[in-house]
């Protein structure tokens, strides 16, 4: 009896397994979907000074400069600034 139930138990909790993974598999697909038809919000810029990506919406500028090169940090714009001075 008690072997029965065990089994019984373990069919049931294969059988929810399943059926998660294959939600988990459905909803991933459906956000791809969204994902791929999404507009690009903003785009990704590289700080000359320090290499690292950030959004060009989050920049800072340099104020007063002929070219406009875009920062990550004040601190990479002031280390720009002072290296070229």
């Amino acid at each position: 009896m008690l072997i029965r139930l065990l089994i019984y138990g373990l069919l049931v909790w294969v059988i929810y397994r399943i059926v998660q993974s294959r939600r988990q598999h459905g909803e991933a697909e459906q956000g791809l979907g969204r994902q791929a038809s999404a507009p690009v919000d903003d785009v990704m810029v590289q700080d000359p000074v320090c290499g690292a990506y950030f959004p060009r919406s989050q920049a800072v500028r340099a104020e007063g400069q002929g070219e406009s090169p875009l920062f990550c940090s004040p601190e990479c714009r002031d280390q720009y600034l002072n290296g070229r001075a």
